[in-house]
């Protein structure tokens, strides 16, 4: 017996997508199978043509349809493979794999706000609030939100899904220099394991 698995959906896939498979098993033998079947553990199996459990003559086929769908976990990891497998009563199992690949697309953006209100005079604090947003579809990993001139000057979140944020909180005290100048004006910065700084 033979077992052949292919793809029949088209990527790219999003999470919640789903890819459909055929997986074809083959009477290869000179000898009628009985009870033929076929399991995927990661699929889920549709109607199979003939159906599970049928006998195939030498030279007869059973395909059976399965479908899949893409989980986050699937994206992060960049790939997903998986097998199905035929069997009867008169073969051991057969096994055959397939390996769909996604286009993995890290993207961050950071804003910066002042949350507190002037005017402000020496002494005063300006309160800051740094959202970094995951607007790509992986997982940010060790995900660091900075600005060296305030207080606290860091915040970092292990973990960050699409669509989620990373927070920084901080503040700064204006002094004389700040007034003498006019302004006051710093930078924040995020960074990621799967990101350049932004």
């Amino acid at each position: 017996m033979t077992v052949v698995k292919s793809v029949t959906s088209t990527g790219s896939y999003a999470v919640g997508g789903t890819i459909t498979y055929d997986i074809l098993v083959t009477n290869s033998g000179n000898v009628t199978l009985d009870n033929v079947t076929v399991s995927d553990l990661d699929a889920t199996i549709g109607v199979c043509s003939p159906a599970q459990g049928s006998s195939l003559a030498p030279l007869a086929t059973m395909t059976c349809p399965a479908t899949y769908v893409v989980t986050q976990a699937n994206l992060d990891a960049g790939s997903f493979t998986n097998t199905a497998t035929a069997d009867s009563d008169q073969t051991t199992p057969v096994s055959d794999s397939e390996t769909v690949t996604f286009t993995q697309a890290p993207a961050m953006t950071v804003v910066k706000s002042v949350t507190s209100t002037g005017p402000y005079a020496v002494g005063d604090t300006i309160s800051y609030s740094i959202v970094a947003t995951n607007t790509g579809n992986v997982t940010l990993t060790n995900l660091v939100v900075s600005d060296p001139l305030l207080t606290p000057s860091s915040n970092t979140c292990a973990s960050v899904a699409p669509g989620a944020t990373c927070t920084l909180s901080g503040a700064y005290v204006v002094t004389q220099a700040d007034l003498d100048a006019g302004s006051f004006t710093n930078t924040a910065t995020a960074d990621s394991d799967q990101t350049t700084p932004v």
